[in-house]
């Protein structure tokens, strides 16, 4: 699989976990920002995968090292996700980890 590939289907993995974390978990006010957070990430994956398809895209072809960091972003930010999945303790952990995963998808778009 290719760094690019790679990339989105753990981007993709990010965005399903945290959708299902949110999904069963009671909303309240402090899982607002993690929602917004969650909102985001859809978007900035759809723009990912959009620019990905692109018979022209330059700069995901020339930076291997912005995909390499990526890759590790939403590799970490998963973990996270998945320990927090039994528990609000971890929102704003999570929060953390989704912000870096979308720092450096900016990078990468």
């Amino acid at each position: 699989m290719s760094p690019k590939e790679a990339s989105y289907h753990l981007l993709k993995a990010n965005y399903d976990s945290l959708d299902r974390f949110l999904s069963r978990t009671l909303v309240g006010p402090q899982l607002v920002p993690l929602q917004q957070k969650r909102e985001q990430l859809g978007e900035r994956l759809y723009d990912y995968h959009t620019a990905m398809i692109a018979a022209h895209s330059e700069q995901l072809e020339h930076d291997i090292h912005a995909l390499d960091r990526l890759i590790a972003h939403a590799r970490q930010a998963q973990v996270v996700i998945d320990e927090a999945e039994e528990t609000i303790e971890y929102v704003a952990k999570v929060g953390d980890a989704i912000d870096k995963v979308l720092a450096q998808l900016a990078k990468v778009i």
